[in-house]
């Protein structure tokens, strides 16, 4: 299996629009439908930070 990534006109990697990172399909990289997916949360991370103090 393969991930991939898509070069767009300009010679950049995709980025999501929404988080302004690139994105990389795994979605050949498994067989199974039942697929863990970890995300970065940088909101969730920084609300946690007070929590932990």
């Amino acid at each position: 299996a393969n991930a991939t990534r898509q070069c767009m006109p300009n010679g950049q990697w995709y980025e999501n629009p929404e988080t302004n990172y690139t994105w990389t399909d795994y979605s050949q990289c498994y067989n199974s439908e039942l697929v863990t997916v970890l995300m970065d949360l940088p909101e969730v991370e920084e609300r946690n930070k007070t929590l932990i103090k």
